[in-house]
């Protein structure tokens, strides 16, 4: 993250948005509501993600398979950067 110190709410809110961070994200980072990114996204057309194909390899689902006995799915999705409902194709 790139950031000049000094940036206005609005510049850091539209550089996290761009990175591909959450409101959840951005909200923790800078301390803000939800409702003040979403303000600042959507009205510059930057409210939806680039939503990015992610490739699991069967090395990988077997890691899954692992660590989903330990932990929580959630979390599991969280560490290979994907969302729970993820299916395999």
């Amino acid at each position: 993250m790139i950031m000049v110190e000094g940036s206005s709410l609005k510049e850091k809110i539209i550089s996290l948005r761009k990175e591909n961070k959450s409101y959840n994200e951005i909200s923790i980072l800078l301390n803000c509501s939800k409702a003040v990114i979403s303000y600042h996204c959507i009205n510059l057309k930057i409210n939806n993600p680039i939503i990015k194909n992610i490739i699991i390899t069967k090395n990988d689902v077997e890691k899954i398979k692992i660590l989903c006995k330990e932990k929580k799915i959630k979390d599991v999705a969280k560490l290979f950067k994907c969302y729970s409902n993820t299916k395999k194709k």
